[in-house]
This record gives C-alpha cells, structure tokens and sequence, in this order.
C-alpha cells in the first residue's frame, strides 16, 4: 500500500492467510513480491508497474496531489506561495511525482525530493521505489514535456516549458534520506534550521511492519530542519505489531508527548476515510529556542531516540537508531527497540543496553510557549 489511491487488491481469504501467517514467512513472502512476482520471468508486483506508463502515472498520483496540495495549503497559510523563497523537504518521495508537484506549486521554494537506496545490485533496484527509479521517472516526465514542447508553436511561457523547468529543479536537489539514520540527517544537515515545510506521506504504511516508531524519527528529524514557525506534514497510517508495546500516529497523546520532546506542537491530528490513515500537521513555534545537537548531558527516559554507540560484540549495530523502553534496575541497561540493519532493510530488534554504549539524540531543550 504505497498511496491512499493505489491500493493493491486482495480478496478476504487472502488477507486471512497473510494475517496469520509466521512473521518471518511474511517477511519473506512480501519480499519476493517486492522483488517482481513469484519467480523468474514474472511481472513486477503492482504498484511498481504504473511507473512504466506515464499517463497512467499522471493518472494514478494526481488525486494525492490534489488531496495533499489542499492540506498543505491549508496547515502553512502565509508561509507558502508566491514570493516565497525556502526549502520543502520531501521524505520518502518514491518516484517523485507528488515531489515534483508540490515544486510546481510553489516555484519560488527548493523542493528536495528523497528517498533511500536499497543495498542491491542497480538492475535489481529499478524494481523498488528507490534513487535509480526517482531519477528515472523525474527524467523520463522532463523529456516528455520537452517533447511536447518541441511540438508545439509558441513554446516561450507554456506549461510544458513551466513544466521542465520543474522535473530540472527537483532533478538537481533529490537526495538519499534514510529517516532511521541518526539525527541530523546527513544528506541534508546543511538543511538544519532552514526549511519551512517536512512532508512525510504513505512511508509508515510501507515500513511499520518493520519498523513500527519509524514516525518518531521522522518528527525528531523534521524538527532539526524546520526554522521557527516551520511546518511537519504527515498524511500516513501505521499498524502496531500484535501483541507489543509500540506506539503509533493513532494515538494522539503519544504523539502530542513525544512531539513537545521534539521541540514541536501538535496542531492537527484526524482520521482520515482511508483505513488507518491520519492527517498530522505540527508546527516548530516561533518562540521556540533554536534547537542545538543533542547533548549528552540531556538525561535518557523512555520513549527517546538514541543512537547506539561502542558495542563490541555486536559492532554491526553501532550506528543504528533506537527508541528506549524502560530501565531494567538489575541489569543496569535500557530495554532498545534498535532499528538494525542498513537503509530500507531496517527491522526491529529488541536489546538490553548499557547507558554508556547509548548516545541521546532528543534536544535538550524543547520550549513550547502555551497556545
């Protein structure tokens, strides 16, 4: 399920089976369809395929365009528009499109759209929504306009040479953002405190079997970009594993607590008619003290993001983000729900840690005026 729109069909029994079936068998199951069916010389798994069809692209993303143009528009009245210089931060842009809309809308910004790379060969990539397929729809829906405006008469000022202008802009500003990666975000750290809009939409619906927190990261990590007054924009919906103690977006508490951690407030949170999707938005007061690097001197509580930091016997996850559970008084470590592995392969695993093999990411101040 990538977009409200796109869903994949699946009849009731199916969907039966699939839930009950054994995590791990899940987990492969969806990552053969990932990869392009259920064997060799198989169509690539839909949604994928729209991609190689641009007017069934256009087709297919345009009613979230419109849907998120709408709400955007709405949450950062005054902030957006013309004359309006800046930085939109797309996560999770897929193939660019919504990115490059959102561009379009708003030529006066810098739109950099992003996503993350798959640890695979290139041929293998161009089956998933990552950089090779950004680039390459980006490109294909710039030389379509330019085709078209090769074709036609008066060229100077049309839509189609707007258009170009667009797909080139985005062009020059994608970016691989692995939200799960500690803060600040390194392909955009340059970003930190200049950006009046974050969107994040359908990421969670991909990834929270996963990794179900990944919205904390994603809140943590727009907080370090966005400039006082900036907007956080999530149109998303993630599903809780069965049976554990994670939090989702469903939860408005959750989220307003975690987002006060942030330096954020929480200004709207709805369900939406689509099945467990919400419209967040959030915004970094103008009050608000800029936010510094974590220190480390800001004391761990559960529920924070922290990096992990100088294990020996298990190197491989130094590097990896966590969320923090509750202290274990015996043991003298934290209960981590670590985000192992690398870039979009991420999953959950659940660790007891050292404090000092921990290293706090939230921001040691995080002021809200009250409304």
């Amino acid at each position: 399920h990538t977009t409200p729109h796109h869903n994949a069909t699946m009849d009731p029994a199916t969907m039966k089976e699939l839930q009950n079936m054994d995590p791990a068998m899940l987990q492969a199951f969806l990552g053969m369809m990932q990869q392009g069916g259920t064997g060799s010389g198989s169509a690539p798994f839909m949604p994928f395929a729209r991609y190689q069809n641009l007017d069934k692209l256009r087709k297919t993303e345009q009613p979230d365009v419109e849907v998120f143009l709408e709400l955007i528009r709405e949450a950062c009245a005054g902030k957006l528009g013309a004359g309006k210089d800046g930085y939109i931060v797309d996560l999770g842009s897929g193939c660019g499109y919504i990115a490059a809309q959102y561009q379009h809308e708003f030529p006066d910004m810098t739109v950099i759209a992003s996503d993350v790379t798959y640890p695979e060969p290139l041929e293998t990539q161009e089956t998933h929504p990552s950089m090779p397929l950004l680039k390459k729809v980006l490109s294909e829906l710039l030389q379509d306009h330019q085709k078209k405006l090769e074709a036609c008469a008066s060229k100077e000022g049309s839509e189609d040479a707007r258009y170009m202008k667009t797909y080139q802009k985005v062009l020059d500003n994608i970016c691989e953002i692995d939200v799960l990666a500690p803060m600040p975000w390194e392909s955009v750290a340059h970003l930190q405190g200049k950006c009046t809009l974050v969107t994040s939409t359908m990421i969670l619906h991909q990834k929270s079997l996963e990794t179900p927190e990944m919205w904390k990261n994603i809140l943590l990590g727009a907080a370090n970009l966005l400039m006082p007054g900036g907007i956080v924009f999530i149109y998303d919906g993630n599903r809780k594993n069965q049976g554990t103690d994670f939090e989702d977006i469903s939860d408005q508490s959750a989220v307003s607590s975690f987002a006060v951690r942030c330096g954020l407030e929480l200004k709207t949170h709805e369900q939406m008619e689509e099945d467990g999707v919400y419209h967040l938005v959030l915004e970094k007061p103008s009050a608000c003290e800029q936010m510094d690097a974590a220190d480390s001197r800001c004391p761990l509580k559960a529920g924070d993001i922290v990096e992990v930091d100088k294990l020996v016997g298990k190197k491989e996850l130094n590097g990896c983000t966590g969320t923090l559970g509750s202290f274990n008084e015996e043991k003298q470590r934290w209960a981590v729900h670590v985000n192992a592995g690398v870039t979009a392969r991420r999953a959950v695993q659940a660790m007891l840690i050292k404090p000092e093999n921990l290293r706090q990411l939230m921001p040691p101040l995080a002021q809200i005026p009250s409304s």
